[in-house]
């Protein structure tokens, strides 16, 4: 896992998509926030400091989804080669359900590596490995496993509908619970 991780930070650093990306975010910025404060007040725009003016200036943010764009891309265009593909992107969404039940930034990751690593690797793989294998980190190991290894988990295709059921399941109640929440 280790060597993956560190594969997938060497992609990220050593390619030229990620760094071109991020300037081409940071020029389109960069412009726009110039261009709405010389335009402000001037034919319709609104006036300089007024709410519509740092609402317009701060709409610009939108442009920075071109980022995560490309680096989903190039974190799951080669994931295809691995296997890895159903879990890498199942797994970000469940990253987004839980930070969507927590609206949490460090509570949500503390509360998902501790789900992975606590309570599904260290507890319950060894102590219920034939529960283990249908929560979504057991799933996610038998889309790639293979060799000996296989015959411990679940079938790959069987795996891949089990977390891609996580997911939606977790989505769903991410969803319901945002949506009903009174917006502050």
């Amino acid at each position: 896992m280790r060597r993956l991780i560190s594969i997938e930070i060497l992609k990220l650093r050593t390619t030229p998509a990620l760094y071109v990306s991020t300037a081409i975010v940071l020029v389109l910025t960069v412009a726009s926030v110039i261009s709405n404060i010389l335009l402000a007040g001037r034919s319709g725009a609104p006036p300089l400091g007024s709410v519509d003016n740092v609402a317009k200036v701060l709409s610009v943010a939108a442009v920075s989804t071109i980022v995560a764009m490309t680096t989903g891309i190039i974190v799951l265009a080669g994931e295809y080669r691995t296997r890895t593909i159903l879990g890498t992107a199942c797994y970000g969404l469940l990253g987004v359900a839980l930070g969507a039940l927590t609206r949490n930034t460090v509570g949500a990751i503390i509360g998902g590596i501790t789900w992975v690593f606590v309570i599904e690797v260290g507890i319950l793989q060894p102590a219920l490995p034939s529960l283990a294998k249908w929560l979504p980190t057991g799933a996610a190991v038998a889309i790639t496993s293979g060799g000996s290894d296989a015959s411990k988990f679940l079938n790959p295709g069987v795996a891949a509908l089990v977390l891609l059921g996580w997911t939606v399941l977790l989505s769903a109640i991410a969803a319901r619970y945002t949506l009903s929440r009174p917006v502050k």
